[in-house]
């Protein structure tokens, strides 16, 4: 992801097609505490409830906010490879 782009944070979204339908801010605790384990399967269920859930940031690319979601490590670009281009979703009007 490029650093000119304007970043509002890490969410666990739900997406059906090309657009978010639900959104949970990932919390600022350490990853090794059993409360966010709790709430990242807590969330993860009750946005599963709505659509796919994947995991990303809202930036602020050219001006229009979008939900990039997040490449696997799999498929992260490494050195000597071309950079991947993450898919962007659409946000619902109240967020942009």
């Amino acid at each position: 992801m490029e650093s000119a782009n304007k970043s509002y944070g890490k969410y666990w979204a739900a997406v059906s097609g090309d657009f978010v339908i639900g959104l949970i801010l990932m919390p600022w605790i350490n990853r090794e505490d059993p409360r966010f384990a709790a709430f990242r399967d807590k969330s993860k269920e009750n946005l599963g409830l709505l659509g796919e859930v994947i995991t990303g940031e809202i930036q602020e690319i050219e001006g229009v906010k979008v939900f990039v979601k997040r490449l696997t490590h799999a498929n992260r670009p490494q050195a000597s490879t071309q950079p991947r281009a993450p898919r962007l979703y659409q946000l619902p009007p109240s967020l942009r």
